[in-house]
């Protein structure tokens, strides 16, 4: 008798954890409790076991995409507090796909959400706001930054109006309408090269030694899917837009260059074991984490830039520049050279230990291609408007950053404005009493 292939035992963990692939790779729409079923290798009535609808399953995954999001911090001012919270926020909901709108759908019933909800509340309330203003400020400070990231994503995937769909060219697609990038490895990444490259006609390039990475690319998102063997394979993405890097389930033999492009975002999830990452000039604050414990790694930035390192569960050989330490027990916290008056840099956390890091300025900086692009697309306002185009003078002369916005510039529009009105009525608030 051929004995029957086993498979882990059905539990709600492994089905929120095979939810939250299989949303990053189909969407929120495509997500369905059969598809899931079908990932799983179980009937449907089996999954019904475990999760009673697909809204208790979104609700599941928003309270494990909120388990990243970190509390507020109760050592600085309030607004201080609230920006640092609004961009956190913002990053993990770019982290996965559609966070933003599960969020937005289900309420917020376990641990995880409340602990953040009560977290933020609480520095409304010490701030001094009444408990009335503490409800409304904590309500619309979730909407701004929820319904800006939904926003965001939507106008990531826009085209403008009577373009044709980019065409394929080699390996990937070509740039059309697309202005960033977003890269996701999805299950690990073994023997991986990734870069930039400038100029580039296609959106990607894959090349391996033995048989190819499977790829797919939907409007700016690049998905590696599954890997074959161990053999070297090469991903080139085009540096003439920036990119967002996410890759997960860990990493071993890892080499990223992205000297000739553009990075707003680096997240390595499940940690790295042996990998060099030469970066590119920081456009602003470029997050950069690693959740999981690294060793024998080589970060290079462009001499001159900034950065911010936090270690939180020790190190050992650990280099910082020109400093250099043994083995430390607790969190290490530095800011290179200059930090303080940078107005771009990296910020750079590892949650977990760290043996042989080094953090170094480059030492060549002779391939250093172009940055981040100095102009969006330009798009046709007559051809958007029609004939009567000169009837919305206004309209026409703030098209292009309506289209292509500098997002992150927008968002701390948005952000500082909020504020700025909270700061307001807490001062007649004070007035008043």
């Amino acid at each position: 008798m051929v004995p029957r292939k086993s498979r882990p035992a059905l539990d709600r963990e492994l089905v929120v954890r095979v939810a939250l692939e299989l949303l990053d790779e189909v969407g929120l729409d495509d997500l369905t409790m059969r598809r899931l079923a079908e990932r799983l290798g179980v009937t449907a009535a089996s999954l019904y076991w475990h999760v009673r609808d697909k809204q208790e399953l979104l609700a599941m995954l928003g309270e494990v995409l909120s388990a990243d999001m970190p509390l507020p911090r109760t050592d600085k001012p309030w607004r201080a507090v609230l920006e640092e919270a609004g961009r956190a926020y913002r990053r993990a909901l770019l982290a996965h796909r559609d966070a933003a709108r599960i969020l937005a759908a289900t309420p917020p019933t376990g641990p995880n959400r409340l602990r953040g909800v009560e977290a933020m509340l609480a520095t409304l309330r010490r701030a001094g706001f009444s408990l009335q203003d503490v409800a409304d400020a904590g309500y619309v400070m979730n909407s701004f930054v929820t319904g800006y990231v939904i926003d965001e994503v939507l106008g990531a995937q826009a085209a403008p109006p009577d373009s044709s769909p980019p065409a394929t060219a080699g390996d990937g697609i070509t740039l059309g309408a697309i202005t960033q990038g977003h890269l996701v490895v999805q299950r690990g990444a073994t023997n991986l090269a990734i870069r930039a490259a400038s100029p580039m006609t296609g959106l990607y390039h894959v090349a391996s030694d033995g048989r190819e990475p499977q790829i797919e690319a939907v409007e700016g998102t690049v998905t590696l899917k599954q890997r074959h063997g161990t053999h070297l394979a090469t991903l080139v993405l085009n540096g003439a837009i920036p990119w967002a890097v996410n890759i997960r389930g860990g990493a071993s033999r890892l080499a990223v260059d992205f000297v000739q492009g553009c990075l707003t975002s680096l997240h390595l999830g499940g940690g790295l074991s042996q990998g060099t990452i030469r970066l590119p000039l920081p456009i602003g604050e470029v997050p950069f984490t690693i959740a999981g414990g690294v060793s024998k790694l080589v970060v290079e930035r462009p001499a001159g830039s900034a950065i911010r390192v936090h270690l939180s569960h020790g190190s050992s050989r650990l280099t910082l520049d020109a400093m250099q330490l043994g083995s430390v027990g607790g969190e290490v916290r530095w800011d290179s050279q200059g930090f303080a008056a940078a107005s771009g840099f990296y910020d750079l956390e590892i949650n977990g230990g760290a043996s042989e890091l080094t953090v170094r300025p480059a030492a060549d900086q002779t391939s250093a291609g172009p940055q981040a692009p100095t102009e969006a697309p330009a798009w046709d306002v007559q051809r958007l408007f029609g004939p009567n185009f000169q009837d919305y003078p206004t309209l026409a002369a703030v098209m292009q950053q309506l289209i292509s916005p500098d997002a992150d510039h927008r968002f701390e529009f948005g952000l500082q404005v909020l504020l700025d009105g909270l700061e307001r009525r807490l001062a007649r608030h004070v007035e008043q009493a």
